[in-house]
């Protein structure tokens, strides 16, 4: 006997025991994130980094932790990049509150590698420049020219970071296994079942 089954999917889902967890755990379940210093050095430039104590060694350790890498050169270009792109058009570097804002969304990201790293210095900036953005929208005349267009550039923004969390999502929840089959036979005498079947700990139910 045989029998043709169009469009008959098998879903194989993760072996949880549930519903998968929030990638993001609850800031109540992490350390306080590590602090930026903003200041200047003896000869009047500009300065940035962790607090530092007598051996710099347990803040790079630090920087490392916070974008989820082996790496020195890695965890400064991720901070570099921060502290660049959160800097004014008018030459303002950002404040210690802006850095240690950005900082603490990464570090609630939690990377665990250089992929995650990334993203999450990247959630940081979109945050960052979308609600500037939008303090400057509601301190403009809505009757003013460049109000709708200013209005338009916000939103991207803020969409931006929302398709952001989502690809983070994304990267840490497996997909679930799709088998698709498109003929069964089925032989005298033997018995099939015809329908969504789900596994769990290789046991079929």
């Amino acid at each position: 006997m045989s029998a043709n089954l169009l469009s008959l999917d098998q879903r194989l889902t993760p072996l949880t025991g549930g519903e998968p967890s929030s990638p993001l755990s609850p800031a109540k379940d992490r350390p306080a994130p590590p602090q930026v210093r903003v200041g200047q050095d003896q000869k009047g430039r500009l300065t940035y980094g962790l607090i530092e104590g007598a051996d710099p060694e347990p803040a790079r350790a630090q920087l490392r932790a916070l974008f989820g890498t082996n790496s020195d050169d890695f965890a400064q270009a991720q901070l570099d990049a921060l502290f660049k792109t959160l800097s004014t058009g008018l030459g303002r570097p950002p404040t210690e509150a802006e850095m240690n804002s950005a900082i603490a969304l990464v570090a609630g990201v939690e990377p665990q590698n250089e992929v995650e790293g990334a993203l999450a210095t990247q959630m940081a900036v979109v945050h960052a420049v979308s609600l500037r953005l939008a303090g400057r929208l509601m301190s403009t005349d809505p009757l003013h020219a460049d109000f709708a267009s200013a209005g338009n550039i916000a939103a991207k923004f803020f969409r931006a970071f929302g398709r952001q969390v989502e690809a983070l999502v994304r990267l840490r929840r497996p997909t679930a296994q799709l088998i698709r089959v498109e003929r069964l036979n089925i032989n005298e005498g033997a018995n099939a079942i015809v329908g969504t079947v789900t596994t769990r700990k290789g046991v079929a139910s």
